[in-house]
């Protein structure tokens, strides 16, 4: 007997934990017996009669027979009594004597009494139909599956925090699931068995676990989630009376084998009794506390354990019903009915898993209303998908017996084509079952919905973000009758007087970021993550209790903070279900004004870049034409729709003309707006015709004035002398333009100064150079050079100037084109790696 007062200590906890891993070895134990036990399980075979021991356990009473089998086709009749099994009369073992290794085949005789004659009867056993078979095999070891299952989810609980509680929960927990194994057929023999006597401790276990388990259950629901009053007043007395009688039903096992073999019935009567009685006696221990508690997160554990009892219980029962039906009331019915059975027993006993995982939920306080929530959303799904395949393997099979018998058909393909043509149907009906399901089953849950759909539709029609947030507020309040509503988006949390900090990681609005739901009373209970002070004393004083996140895309758009209901009621996971679906869908509509009001702000920007860019194009030379001794032809291409490059040719006299060209540092329209400051100051330093140092100068001095500290401008001017056939330049911090020479070299013409903007009252220094016949000047902007493929190799001057070569003797707009072509070839077709603006202007010597 386990000492109750040192499950609170830590070798108590210990103790729990050994429990569950000597258990967990005993089930796996129990899997493996069965594995190993599937080659003789395919050979079973079947007398075909059932049978009630006498109370004298002196004979045993035939109470049916099957048609067919062999003790039908013996002539076995119900009332026969059978007094000896081969030859002996009838004791404890007469069981296995009559059952023996149970393969298909071995022979038996019973010695049978009918009204006065005795007679001895020899039957052959028969194998029994494969589907049978099989479901003997799967049912022999879905039970130890489960029984592994319950133990796992136990372990987990106690290892996860050591407890009083979870202590309690992981034995109950351990001793359910041994106690639901109990039914599994007896293992055949194994190698261990010749180990160990496996029958025998499967024997003490399973009575050991099946007396316990509801005395643990009553003894859990007597401590949690808090001490019941009783309890409180008699410790030691609640304790004793809880665990007398299943030590008293041990003892007496113990003790008196013979006593409980001769009245087996009796005493399986007193045992049921027993179990029914603690269990209901737990549940109704439950349903007085979760009456008399008035704290919110408890009275929330409360409804979560009364959901998984009800319906992991109710699923449970009626599992081994339906086995039990199909045992005793509908041997002989066609296989199929075998099968339907063992797969509502599978189902059944799969939901029964959420028992003990409502138990641990509850005590870890993670999430209860998402927990439950998510439950629901579950069994539904589960139950109504169940119920519909169940109902097309009915369909299926009535249809394809009726196609058969009908049309003389023995083409299985008929079948399959009759399973594809219901299949088809098989989602569109799901989803109306879940639907008519949620309507009968939670109409107030229907009501909300169809009142949200109404909502959705208005929102369509808002065309600012405020009145959406506002709407909402106002619906969840009067249609579910909670008070305070807070609906914030994100870019609205500065405007409001809501404390939250946007990039705080304690934030809430961190915490909800994935779309988790917050739960403000779980943290002012003390569980849950640690949050912003201010934020929480902000719940608190408003009354919060959950905050949802507003998602969409995978963008978090806001949150929506919910109060408390007006008649002080707790939410539900039907609550919750519909705060998330009107939290997607204002998520969903904001986002859309957000897109609207972007694409219309984006209209207008292209608009007015389209007006800059013409702007721009118009302060570029729109034509130019050869000047006197020379051909001359630019190209710009910025990387935006406006750029920071600047190029132009500006006759000064009848001899002379000016070439420029510029490169404002950054790109986009800050660079295009000092672009025409630099152009317009240029134009005005020309006119008034000062020495070239003297513009460059001047020039200078504005951009410094009208310009940030991190903006300058390269900047090459050169004046083509037309009588002297000479150029004379100043580079202000320009890449070197450079003159391709007739026979091939190169000259490239350096700064002669800083770029303008960095430094005020800066002088420069002209130079000059003559050209010859058919030499080309070169002026570029650093976008050429730097042009970058997707390889991230560069132009480069060099490949520039192999161009100029290969096309010398071409007109400077050809060459310029051939330029472009090559760029394009070297990026592979593509746009550049690294966009930057192409500005290129080239002049030519002609006589």
């Amino acid at each position: 007997m386990i000492n109750i007062n040192r499950l609170a200590s830590k070798s108590g906890s210990s103790l729990v934990k050994l429990i569950g891993i000597f258990l967990l070895l005993y089930s796996i134990v129990t899997i493996a017996q069965g594995f190993y036990g599937l080659p003789v399980s395919f050979r079973q075979g079947q007398f075909g009669f059932r049978y009630d021991m006498l109370k004298d356990r002196a004979a045993m009473l035939i109470t049916g027979i099957v048609e067919g089998f062999p003790a039908d086709r013996a002539g076995l009749k119900p009332g026969d009594r059978i007094l000896k099994v081969n030859g002996q009369s009838l004791d404890p073992h007469s069981m296995q004597r009559l059952w023996g290794d149970a393969v298909a085949g071995s022979q038996i005789v019973l010695t049978i009494q009918r009204e006065n004659q005795i007679m001895d009867m020899e039957l052959t056993r028969k194998l029994l139909p494969m589907i049978d078979r099989v479901i003997r095999v799967l049912f022999h070891l879905i039970l130890p599956a489960l029984m592994l299952a319950y133990i796992l989810v136990g372990l987990w609980g106690v290892f996860k925090h050591s407890s009083f509680i979870t202590n309690l929960i992981a034995l109950v927990c351990f001793f359910f699931g041994v106690m639901i194994s109990s039914f599994t057929l007896s293992p055949v023999l194994s190698p261990l068995t010749e180990i160990f006597n496996y029958y025998q401790i499967k024997q003490i276990v399973t009575m050991i676990c099946s007396l316990l388990a509801p005395a643990f259950w009553l003894f859990l629901f007597v401590h949690f989630p808090q001490k019941a009053i009783f309890y409180k007043q008699h410790k030691y007395l609640v304790t004793f009376l809880i665990f007398l009688l299943p030590a008293a039903i041990m003892a007496f096992v113990l003790f008196f084998p013979e006593i409980v073999e001769a009245n087996y019935f009796p005493a399986i009567v007193v045992f049921s009794i027993f179990e029914v009685t603690y269990i209901v006696s737990g549940i109704i221990v439950l349903s007085k506390g979760a009456k008399r508690e008035k704290n919110i997160l408890k009275k929330r554990q409360y409804h979560l354990i009364k959901f998984g009892i009800k319906y992991g219980a109710l699923a449970i029962l009626l599992g081994f019903g339906c086995l039990y039906i199909y045992s005793f009331l509908m041997t002989g019915f066609a296989a199929y009915v075998g099968w339907m059975v063992f797969f509502i027993f599978l189902v059944t006993q799969i939901v029964g898993l959420i028992v003990p995982f409502t138990f641990l939920n509850s005590f870890f306080q993670n999430k209860i209303l998402e927990t439950e929530s998510a439950l629901r959303r579950r069994l539904r799904y589960l139950g109504a998908t169940s119920a519909l395949f169940f109902i097309y393997l009915l369909a299926a099979f009535f249809i394809g017996n009726w196609i058969i018998s009908g049309f003389q058909l023995t083409d299985p393909s008929f079948i399959v084509l009759i399973v594809l043509v219901l299949s088809l149907t098989f989602a569109p009906l799901q989803n109306k079952m879940l639907r008519w399901l949620d309507e009968k089953l939670y109409p107030e849950k229907s009501k909300y919905k169809n009142s949200l759909k109404e909502l959705i539709k208005r929102m369509s029609s808002f065309i600012e973000e405020a009145q959406i947030l506002e709407n909402l507020s106002r619906w969840i309040s009067e249609t579910m009758g909670i008070y305070p509503i807070y609906a914030v988006s994100i870019d609205g949390i500065t405007v409001t007087n809501i404390p939250l900090k946007i990039h705080s990681p304690r934030s809430v609005l961190q915490k909800t970021k994935n779309g988790t739901n917050f739960y403000w009373d779980e943290i002012q209970e003390g569980a849950g993550d640690i949050i912003e002070e201010e934020e929480k004393i902000w719940a608190l004083q408003k009354g919060i209790s959950i905050t949802v996140p507003m998602i969409s895309r995978g963008e978090q758009v806001g949150i929506l903070s919910i109060g408390k209901k007006k008649n002080n009621e707790d939410f539900n996971g039907h609550d919750l279900e519909i705060f998330q679906e009107a939290a997607q869908h204002t998520a969903l509509a904001i986002q859309n004004i957000k897109l609207q009001s972007e694409h219309l702000e984006k209209k207008r920007l292209d608009k007015e870049l389209e007006v800059a860019r013409n702007i721009q194009t118009q302060l570029m030379p729109r034509q130019i034409h050869d000047i006197e001794g020379m051909e001359v032809h630019g190209e710009y291409k910025p990387c935006f729709e406006v750029g920071g490059d600047y190029f132009d040719v500006i006759p000064l006299d009848e001899h002379k003309t000016a070439l420029v060209i510029g490169d404002v540092s950054g790109k986009g329209a800050g660079a295009a707006l000092l672009m025409s400051n630099l152009q317009a100051s240029l134009r005005m330093a020309i006119s008034v015709a000062l020495p070239l140092k003297e513009i460059v100068y001047k020039i200078n001095n504005i951009i410094v004035e009208n310009s940030l500290p991190s903006q300058f401008i390269t900047f090459f001017i050169a004046v083509w002398d037309q009588p002297s056939k000479s150029l004379h330049y100043i580079n202000a911090g320009h890449n070197p333009p450079f003159i391709l020479r007739t026979n091939n070299r190169i000259k490239k013409l350096s700064p002669t100064g800083i770029a303008l903007g960095i430094k005020e009252n800066q002088t420069y220094k002209c130079q000059s150079i003559r050209l010859a016949t058919n030499e080309i000047l070169v002026i570029y902007t650093d976008g050429i050079e730097e042009f970058f493929n997707y390889q991230l190799e560069a132009f480069g001057v060099e490949r520039m100037i192999k161009t100029f070569k290969e096309h010398k003797r071409s007109h400077p707009k050809e060459i310029i084109q051939k330029l472009f072509k090559a760029l394009k070839n070297f990026a592979g077709g593509k746009e550049a790696y690294h966009c930057d603006d192409l500005t290129i202007l080239v002049a030519k010597r002609i006589d």
